[in-house]
């Protein structure tokens, strides 16, 4: 009987571990996942404000003597 007992609750303690091992894992590759969007947003901001930018100087006369 009480070895059923011994046996029962290393089953629990092994399920929980790996419960926990997997839950873990998870959260990791969640957080790296946000970090790599976060710096492809901000990759994205730097190049639109430099398109920003280019687009300003075409509107000012950038190229003189085309014929648009």
């Amino acid at each position: 009987m009480q070895f059923d007992i011994l046996i029962v609750f290393f089953l629990a303690l092994a399920f929980a571990v790996t419960l926990g091992a997997v839950g873990g894992t998870i959260h990791s590759r969640r957080s790296d996942a946000l970090k790599e969007i976060k710096q492809n947003i901000e990759k994205g901001k730097k190049k639109l404000k430099k398109l920003k930018k280019k687009a300003k100087k075409l509107e000012n006369g950038g190229e003189k003597g085309s014929n648009s």
